[in-house]
């Protein structure tokens, strides 16, 4: 329930996925996308609070799933 916590974690997954994308491993991109991306909408789900970073990660992410708007 800690929202500065799971912020690291999303944090830290799309760090992972830049990490995956340098070595051209397209399934670690896949996996730390789709990590970062279950956080991020657990969050919003949940009301929490994003920073302007994390929002535009999160909106990022989200069009790319075909979540919409």
């Amino acid at each position: 329930g800690n929202a500065g916590w799971q912020r690291d974690v999303a944090v830290s997954q799309f760090k992972l996925f830049h990490l995956a994308q340098k070595r051209g491993d397209e399934a670690a991109q896949a996996k730390a996308l789709g990590e970062c991306f279950a956080v991020l909408d657990g969050m919003q789900q949940h009301g929490m609070h994003f920073d302007p970073q994390m929002a535009q990660v999160y909106d990022w992410l989200k069009g790319m799933s075909g979540s919409g708007a």
